[in-house]
């Protein structure tokens, strides 16, 4: 039996709450971002030996993704969705 560090207990909590969100969506790539992104090369063994565990998840368990270096990717998503609107209609901003 392999001792649990806290790398793997976080890889294998991750991986239960992923596991809920890729069944019920269909995702097919997990993309860590924000503060989990530097993290991702510690935690990709265990959470994709986590996914492929999970009941449901077919054959092929998703792919785990290092996001850039954006650590505040939810935040600059949220403006970039808020700025589309700006340059589609200009004057409704004025």
């Amino acid at each position: 039996m392999r001792t649990s560090t806290p790398d793997r207990r976080a890889a294998r909590a991750l991986g239960v709450g992923l596991g809920a969100a890729i069944n019920i969506l269909d995702i097919p790539v997990v993309v860590l971002g924000g503060h989990l992104s530097p993290l991702t090369e510690v935690l990709r063994p265990e959470l994709e030996e986590e996914l492929r565990a999970r009941p449901g998840l077919g054959v092929v368990p998703p792919q785990v993704l290092r996001a850039d270096n954006d650590q505040m990717s939810g935040a600059t998503g949220a403006a970039w969705a808020l700025l589309e609107g700006v340059v589609a209609d200009p004057s409704a901003w004025m």
